[in-house]
């Protein structure tokens, strides 16, 4: 078991969500080409393949200026088409928070944290997920480069 997969557990179990997952992209920054996490269900009914932007061209944009989202009710967002709040609804995501990693202005990789159900996620939420992408997918050392950013391990941590 992973770094990624425990820290998705973890978090699954804190946040009472309903699915925790980091989701690398490939070099398009728009496919998926990894998914590592949790889930209290099935897995997340998303296939290696699919593109992001089938969750709207502006969600996928957002991502690149590096801001963390949160979405209490997907179904209602009103910057969403019903197109996006379908992908949304059939990925099991009534609510959402997503970190995005960015390096040298490309979206990399998302931690993302779902609910089945809207819900106001509250900033404490928000700051643990931050925490956790922060300390679980940093960037690896040049000659240690992982296929995937959610590959990566973390950096150990020294404290006095």
């Amino acid at each position: 078991m992973t770094i990624q997969t425990i820290d998705a557990q973890q978090l699954l179990a804190e946040l009472q969500a309903g699915w925790v997952y980091c989701i690398s992209l490939a070099t398009d920054s728009d496919t998926i080409a990894a998914l590592e996490g949790a889930s209290i269900e099935e897995p997340l009914p998303l296939p290696l393949g699919t593109r992001m932007s089938r969750f709207g061209k502006a969600f996928l944009a957002d991502y690149t200026t590096n801001r963390t989202w949160r979405y209490g009710d997907t179904q209602a967002e009103p910057s969403f088409t019903e197109q996006d709040r379908r992908a949304f609804w059939m990925i099991r995501s009534g609510a959402l928070i997503a970190v995005p990693l960015v390096k040298e202005d490309k979206l990399m990789a998302l931690l993302s944290v779902a609910s089945p159900t809207p819900r106001v996620w509250t900033q404490q939420e928000v700051d643990l997920v931050k925490q956790v992408a922060e300390r679980t997918w940093l960037e690896p050392s040049s000659e240690l480069k992982p296929k995937t950013p959610c590959a990566a391990k973390a950096k150990p941590r020294f404290e006095s």
